[in-house]
């Protein structure tokens, strides 16, 4: 186990991160659009723990969209705190020796830290961007207070403090492929040196060089051409010695270069890894990557480092339930990992207060995560919260934490027929713009939905029925998360009085479609069949002769035929069938109009 880690960064002026501060768990996962800034945080870590400083330059730096040209006294500047890991306050002596005057200690019975500066700033002399590593005294969380610190002339980050956090970047394109045959590959690095006993290495060289031997000997197709090389000597003005053809590599690192991975499914042939599908070499690249951690981590001596694992995508090409198992995998890695996901699977079964959050502020990136203690030292959840977050929100409905916005409601007729009308709407599929559309299975349980959108500043809107029941448990719902109704009122679309979303279609004028819809379904007589039927059972209290008995026909209609049924077709129809604003019922208009302008706001 290692003895430290970093347990929180700061970055300014790197690409889109401005001025980003955020803590560090042992594992996060980055979450967010395309775009938003995530693999700038893991190259930004890179900055700082890289050997080289060879692949960052002036485009790293942000350029305000109103510059055309780079100030040449910003710079990049990169700060963590590293402190002691699991319930150790202090650093263990060993660390403490290497780090030096650089430990601080901590603040009211705060862990001691080491503060650790990179920044990439022009360089007048070498006209170019140069990195520089430095201890810092204190900590800071913002621009203000950071540029404050004072910079440690003594100890320097000396390259014995720097190989305890050996840097890794895994990007979305690994192949075991590429690894096999590059030396520089964690494949090339573990093969390079297979650990083999001198008496086994000539024994090796010897059965090598007996084969190709007889390959040599017992080949007439290896003769004729041995004979039509030695012409060599007609054209190449040198004196005649000898040609030879080695069929078979003469040493051990060659022979090592050749080497391949067979892989083999039940009742079938084995075949090259090469030959196999992107998923599968991309899941043996990673795990080769652990096998080095591995083996790396076994034999190493004195202080254990931390190796700061950094992976995009690493769900790429994988089918769903290899990208569940994947996931097992990474968690097992040793060091500090970061984790860069597009994947609801992996988002799924990952610790919630692992999760950070990117979102694109203009051309800014602003993050977001969910604390695990309030300032006071109590749970952030509780238990109750906690437990309908995992279910209905990670587990159920995990697509909202790559959304733009998202529209909260409570019935079935409403998850098929919503993204319907907000296609005619807004004249572009609901999932191009962000909008994710969430069942709450009942009116009682948006709280945890409204928590964590809160938490990590997800716009969202709920649409509500209008009976008296959903209005009081919509009420308690914001009291269980926290939050004051009167609020955030404008973002809560309440359908007519007494209305539920089917009452609502009927009565807002598209009884018309209801019936088409029924007719071409169940039959032209399907309605007036069901009337009869109703008014023909013992004990009746059904008269749809009255005013607006044919508008409750309709809806008990559809109540007892399985109302997902009725929400996609109705819509449908309700599109196909009518023009202008019309295509979209008036309190979805509202809705959509209030989801066009939280997407507009910046936070």
């Amino acid at each position: 186990m290692n003895g430290f880690q970093i347990t929180e960064v700061r970055i300014e002026n790197f690409r889109s991160l401005v001025d980003v501060w955020l803590p560090l768990r042992k594992q996060v996962i980055l979450i967010g659009e395309n775009n938003s800034g995530k693999t700038s945080l893991l190259e930004a870590i890179g900055l700082l723990f890289n050997e080289s400083d060879s692949r960052y330059s002036m485009d790293d730096v942000f350029l305000r969209p109103d510059e055309t040209e780079l100030p040449r006294d910003r710079k990049i500047r990169v700060d963590v705190r590293i402190e002691p890991s699991g319930g150790q306050i202090e650093f263990e002596d060993e660390v403490n020796n290497l780090f030096d005057a650089a430990v601080q200690l901590g603040r009211g019975g705060e862990k001691a830290y080491v503060a650790l500066r990179a920044e990439l700033a022009w360089d007048s002399q070498r006209k170019e961007y140069r990195r520089d590593r430095h201890f810092i005294k204190g900590w800071a969380r913002n621009k203000k207070e950071a540029d404050q610190l004072q910079v440690l002339s003594r100890p320097t980050p000396r390259r014995e403090i720097m190989e305890l956090f050996p840097f890794y970047y895994l990007d979305a394109k690994r192949d075991i492929q590429d690894q096999l045959h590059s030396r520089q590959s964690f494949w090339g690095k573990l093969a390079i040196d297979l650990q083999l006993k001198d008496e086994t290495q000539k024994s090796i060289k010897a059965a090598l060089q007996d084969l190709s031997e007889l390959i040599r000997t017992e080949s007439p197709v290896l003769a004729h051409i041995r004979q039509r090389l030695e012409e060599l000597y007609r054209t190449v003005a040198s004196d005649q010695e000898a040609i030879e053809i080695t069929p078979l590599p003469q040493r051990l690192n060659d022979l090592v270069r050749s080497m391949d991975i067979l892989f083999k499914t039940k009742d079938a042939h084995s075949f090259s890894i090469s030959r196999h599908g992107m998923g599968t070499r991309s899941m043996a690249a990673l795990l080769v990557f652990r096998a080095f951690i591995d083996w790396k981590r076994q034999s190493s001596r004195g202080v254990q480092p931390l190796p700061i694992v950094t992976l995009e995508e690493p769900e790429a090409h994988l089918h769903p339930h290899a990208q569940r198992a994947l996931f097992g995998q990474i968690t097992e890695i040793d060091g500090q990992k970061l984790i860069s996901t597009h994947s609801p699977h992996v988002v799924s079964h990952a610790e919630l207060f692992d999760f950070i959050l990117f979102r694109k502020n203009g051309s800014e990136t602003k993050v977001s995560w969910l604390p695990e203690k309030n300032p006071d030292g109590s749970d952030f959840l509780e238990l109750e919260i906690a437990h309908k977050i995992h279910r209905f929100v990670q587990i159920q409905n995990n697509e909202l934490f790559f959304s733009h916005v998202m529209v909260l409601f409570e019935g079935p007729t409403e998850q098929y027929a919503l993204p319907i009308f907000a296609e005619a709407y807004f004249a572009r599929r609901p999932d191009s713009i962000g909008l994710s559309f969430v069942p709450a299975t009942g009116v009682g349980n948006y709280d945890p939905f409204l928590k964590i959108a809160e938490v990590l500043r997800i716009s969202w809107v709920i649409l509500s029925d209008a009976e008296s029941d959903p209005i009081k448990k919509l009420n308690k719902c914001f009291q269980r998360a926290g939050l004051v109704q009167t609020d955030f009122q404008s973002q809560i679309i309440v359908l007519p009085q007494g209305q539920n979303f089917e009452n609502y279609i009927i009565a807002s004028g598209y009884a018309q479609e209801v019936e088409a819809v029924i007719a071409e379904y169940f039959g032209h007589n399907a309605v007036q069949n069901f009337k009869d039927k109703r008014q023909q059972q013992p004990g009746n209290k059904f008269d749809y002769s009255v005013p607006g008995g044919h508008e409750k026909a309709l809806n008990d209609f559809i109540d007892a035929h399985g109302k997902s049924f009725f929400g996609r077709h109705v819509a449908e129809k309700i599109i196909a069938t009518r023009t202008g604003d019309d295509r979209v019922p008036p309190k979805l208009r509202e809705l959509f109009a209030k989801v066009h302008e939280l997407r507009k706001q910046v936070y």
